[in-house]
Formats: C-alpha cells, structure tokens, sequence
C-alpha cells in the first residue's frame, strides 16, 4: 500500500513539473523530490571535511 501511494506521488510529481511535494505529518517529510534537488551527498561531503579538519 505505501509503495502504491508513493509511486503514485512520485509519478504526478514527475509529470507536473513540480521539484517537491511535501508531506503533512511530524516529521515534515519530503514525499517527492527531483533527483537533481537532492543535497544529501554534497551536505554528507561537506560535513565529513569540516569534521577532518576539526
């Protein structure tokens, strides 16, 4: 069930142009993002020489 509406959001996402489409719960979660809209590896890169240098 969880797969079916995620790929449901992913796919109108997708084929309405929009770069997020965030969820309404606790944790504020992203539901869909454009994969050229993810951060993680460049903030993880940036985190990871910040600490080598401390």
């Amino acid at each position: 069930m969880i797969k079916k509406v995620k790929d449901f959001i992913k796919d109108y996402g997708t084929k309405n142009g929009y770069f997020y489409i965030l969820g309404s719960n606790e944790g504020g979660s992203v539901l869909f993002g454009k994969e050229e809209s993810d951060l993680t590896q460049t903030i993880l890169d940036l985190l990871n020489a910040a600490y080598k240098k401390n």
